[in-house]
C-alpha cells in the first residue's frame, strides 16, 4: 500500500502513557483514545526454540530465542499473534501490560496466513481488545497498529487501508 505512515514509541515507565489521566485533553485525538483503550490488551511474546541435545551440550543453553507481539482477543486467555513468531517454539512466554508473565500454548496455526492463536492455561482477568469487522473496511480509511515486540513499551503506527477484498 502507498499510504503515509507515522510511528511513535510509548516509552516504558511507571505509567505507560496510555491512561486517560496521562493524556492532556487538548492533545487527545481518536488515535490516542484508541491506543488508551487497546494498549492494555497488547502483549509481548518471547519464544525459545527446541534445541538438539548436541546443541545444548555444545552451547550450554536451549535453542534460539524469538520475540513478537500479540493481542488478547478473548478473556479466557486467547491471544492472536503471527505464526512466524511461534511456529517453531518449544516454550512461549507472554508478557502483559503490567509486566506479569505466563506460559502459553499454541491452539491454532495458519502459516499460510501468518496467524497463530495461543491460549494461556491459567484464566487471569485479562484486558481484551475490541475486534472489528474486516468486511466493513473502506479503502483509504485510517488504521492503527499497536505492538510490543521486544517488551520495551508499546509502539504505535498509523496509516490507511491500502487494499480491500484481496485473497
Amino acid at each position: 500500500g502507498g499510504g503515509a505512515v507515522e510511528t511513535a514509541t510509548i516509552p516504558p515507565s511507571s505509567s505507560n502513557g496510555t491512561e486517560p489521566s496521562a493524556v492532556n485533553p487538548v492533545r487527545e485525538t481518536a488515535v490516542t483514545k484508541a491506543v488508551a483503550a487497546t494498549a492494555p490488551a497488547v502483549v509481548s511474546i518471547t519464544t525459545v526454540e527446541a534445541a538438539s541435545e548436541l546443541f545444548q551440550r555444545f552451547y550450554g543453553r536451549p535453542g534460539e530465542t524469538g520475540a513478537g507481539s500479540g493481542v488478547v482477543i478473548d478473556s479466557r486467555g486467547v491471544i492472536l499473534t503471527n505464526a512466524h513468531v511461534v511456529a517453531s517454539a518449544a516454550n512461549i512466554t507472554v508478557t502483559f501490560d503490567d509486566n506479569s508473565q505466563l506460559e502459553a500454548d499454541i491452539i491454532g496455526l495458519a502459516e499460510d496466513l501468518d496467524l497463530a492463536v495461543l491460549r494461556i492455561p491459567q484464566q487471569p482477568d485479562l484486558a481484551v481488545a475490541q475486534i472489528g469487522q474486516s468486511s466493513t473496511l473502506i479503502l483509504g480509511e485510517p488504521v492503527i497498529a499497536i505492538g510490543n515486540p521486544f517488551g520495551l513499551g508499546h509502539t504505535v503506527t498509523t496509516g490507511v487501508v491500502s487494499a480491500v477484498r484481496r485473497p
